[in-house]
């Protein structure tokens, strides 16, 4: 009797240890949960518009008025090895004659998600909005169909922070 109680108990014991090296769901980053949002599934990408933005000056809101040639780009942002990122012109030309392609390069999100990080070349004068900046935007909201990001730029005892709102086409 005493040995089927072994055998039972070690029976046991082996199943616990095999059902703990079971697949178990792995939660994805919080990067990883975004990037699907800002780029799309895995080998898809996503393109964005720009629908609005706020600028504030050391607190003081103040009015961001946004070209129209700026209003029709293009942003699109690749869930690929590379994370490819380009913006394009639309429709309505900043400049007769410029380049279709406004910057391009590659972005990343922060692990937390917080921050998105775009590095490339302007191809088209200062006239993109990721790269320009050069540095990385706060991301405020991401949504499958909306995006909200904070560009701040620091001068002296100066401090301006640009909100862009982008909408998914």
């Amino acid at each position: 009797m005493k040995k089927v109680i072994i055998h039972l108990s070690f029976l046991m014991c082996l199943s616990l240890l095999l059902d703990g090296c079971s697949k178990s769901s792995v939660t994805p980053s919080p990067a990883e949960q975004k990037a699907s949002l800002l780029a799309g599934k895995t080998g898809s990408f996503k393109q964005w518009k720009i629908s609005g933005g706020t600028v504030s000056s050391n607190g003081v809101p103040g009015t961001l008025t946004l070209d129209p040639c700026f209003l029709d780009d293009i942003y699109q942002f690749n869930n690929n090895n590379n994370q490819d990122y380009v913006q394009t012109e639309g429709a309505t030309l900043c400049t007769v004659g410029d380049p279709q392609s406004i910057e391009s390069g590659n972005w990343a999100l922060s692990f937390d998600a917080t921050q998105i990080f775009v590095e490339g070349i302007e191809n088209n004068g200062n006239q993109g909005v990721f790269i320009a900046f050069y540095e990385p935007g706060k991301i405020i909201s991401l949504t499958t169909t909306s995006m909200q990001v904070n560009f701040t730029q620091v001068s002296g005892t100066s401090t301006t922070v640009f909100s862009l709102s982008f909408v998914a086409i």
